[in-house]
């Protein structure tokens, strides 16, 4: 009988350690997704900055995704390259591979929409 008790259990904790195992996969998961809000907030304000999503725009953008971001996060313009009259919209989409933790799948492709508006003139 103690012995069939002490099976049980095992199991049970077995089944608890896969469970939190998820729950902090699920979790590290969707704080790496929240970043990417965080992300656009820069790119908001480079575009402001430089008029558009201009090379230069684009450079920083890029080494501040190395720099915080370990290189995840890419930005697209919707609305080209140039620069952009005073009072534009910009519209862009930020692309980001976040890697699934303690399981074995492939990393995720997320995908967010933003725009900015330019304020140089």
């Amino acid at each position: 009988m103690y012995a069939e008790d002490a099976a049980g259990e095992f199991s049970l904790q077995i089944m608890l350690m896969a469970f939190v195992m998820f729950l902090m996969a699920i979790t590290i998961f969707f704080v790496s997704y929240i970043q990417s809000s965080d992300f656009k907030t820069y790119i908001d304000g480079q575009i402001e900055r430089n008029g558009g999503l201009t090379a230069t725009a684009v450079q920083n953008i890029e080494e501040y995704s190395n720099r915080f971001y370990d290189g995840k996060f890419e930005v697209t313009s919707l609305s080209g390259s140039e620069k952009q009259a005073y009072g534009s919209e910009v519209d862009y989409i930020v692309t980001g591979n976040i890697e699934v933790f303690f399981f074995d799948l492939p990393d995720q492709l997320v995908t967010s929409r933003g725009s900015a508006i330019s304020m140089v003139k």
